[in-house]
């Protein structure tokens, strides 16, 4: 049976994961290297004109739509939400992007959600830095990084409250139940009547999230297993 040397993980919540999982590894094998921030976000700076037309006021989802995402119970609870914002999903379109288009009609949403395919870095800076905050429903994740995104534009982010956001989050996000639909709207609507700015602050983003350190964390585990 193969055996290997090294593994590597966005987070320590997925390597107790796989600990949990499978309890003959050796825990000692498996690296974990946070991921880091792409240039074109890390600056934080948003392009002035967008590329496609938005509402005046809105929250943003962004990534893709495949269930663990749990897109379909934010749509529920955003039609529990008293609220003149509008809702945009920003990811790629695929048949789960045209399931949760069916459902926002079904839930006679179809005016207030707003679904955007294709979008270059520069219109996901302007999303990020113009949207009232990033709610990311997510059932499970291996490190989250449109949060950490939203951080760097100061978009507030409203998230699940699962142990791998609280590692790269800590108590800079507004938690919900991602199970609980009330749950989460009552987050959504508690936002909407009192903002606050919770994102993660930018010298955190800088000390502990860079492609730099996780390429040298990389190479000191290949040094480590070649030696």
């Amino acid at each position: 049976m193969y055996r290997p040397k090294a593994i590597f993980t966005p987070t320590q919540s997925v390597k107790n994961d796989i600990v949990t999982e499978f309890p003959k590894i050796d825990s000692s094998r498996i690296h974990v290297t946070y991921e880091g921030l792409s240039e074109s976000h890390a600056s934080g700076i948003a392009p002035k004109k967008p590329q496609h037309t938005y509402p005046t006021s809105f929250y943003l989802y962004v990534g893709n739509f495949y269930p663990h995402k749990n897109v379909s119970s934010l749509l529920h609870a955003f039609r529990e939400v008293r609220t003149n914002a509008h809702l945009v999903l920003a990811g790629p379109e695929d048949h789960f992007s045209h399931r949760m288009k069916d459902l926002a009609h079904k839930l006679s949403l179809q005016e207030r959600v707003h679904f955007v395919h294709s979008i270059s870095d520069s219109e996901l800076g302007y999303l990020y830095a113009h949207a009232k905050a990033l709610i990311h429903p997510s059932k499970a994740e291996g490190f989250g990084l449109t949060l950490l995104e939203a951080s760097a534009y100061t978009c507030p982010v409203l998230a699940s409250d699962i142990p791998v956001i609280r590692e790269t989050m800590g108590d800079n996000f507004i938690p919900f139940d991602p199970i609980d639909i009330y749950s989460m709207a009552a987050a959504i609507q508690h936002f909407d009547e009192h903002p606050q700015k919770k994102y993660l602050p930018l010298a955190i983003l800088k000390e502990r999230f860079s492609f730099e350190t996780m390429a040298k964390q990389t190479l000191h585990t290949y040094e480590e297993v070649l030696r």
